[in-house]
């Protein structure tokens, strides 16, 4: 009979164990599902332009804008420059205080998507970098294999029997990462 201190040892041995496995069925998971949205890498790019244009649009209307106050605000200047009346120049430096909020409300805005731009051509440079290891021909083959396992298409499973019953017939095996 084992002591308490073993018994706990090999329970976290066997937390651990399962842990690692779910893990491992989770990263396999991602990489089917990453495969079908994006089985090459022409599909990859077209998903990365699909998915940067609302972006580079808003960025492009974020520039227009922020030339328009900028086109304003010089405009503003000058009239300020020329005017002699005071009571018109508080006014003015009023509408000039205005436009420099907007402006740098407006410059903020750019910041955003300059910066969500930037986190999704990192992501899909991610997504890219594993999708490259994932499209070698061995790899993919040994992804197809277990996905049909893992919905019951070979002998051992039940017919479009889910993942419990195909891990039950021991069929399943784990992709290496």
């Amino acid at each position: 009979m084992a002591s308490p201190e073993e018994l706990a040892r090999l329970e976290e041995q066997r937390q651990a164990a399962l842990q690692s496995q779910a893990q491992q069925e989770e990263n396999t998971r991602k990489a089917r599902q990453l495969l079908r949205r994006y089985p090459d890498e022409s599909a990859h790019a077209q998903g990365r332009t699909r998915a940067m244009e609302p972006v580079v649009r808003q960025m492009s209307e974020s520039r227009a804008r922020l030339q328009a106050l900028e086109r304003e605000r010089d405009a503003l200047a000058q009239q300020l420059k020329q005017e002699k009346n005071p009571a018109n120049a508080a006014g003015l430096r009023q509408r000039l205080e205005t436009n420099g909020a907007a402006l740098e409300a407006q410059s903020a805005v750019l910041r955003d998507r300059e910066a969500e731009r930037d986190r999704m051509n990192m992501q899909f440079d991610q997504e890219l970098a594993q999708l490259k290891t994932l499209w070698v021909p061995g790899r993919r083959l040994h992804l197809e294999r277990n996905h049909e396992l893992f919905w019951g298409r070979w002998p051992g499973c039940l017919a479009g029997a889910g993942p419990v019953e195909c891990r039950g017939a021991g069929r399943l095996s784990p992709l290496p990462m």
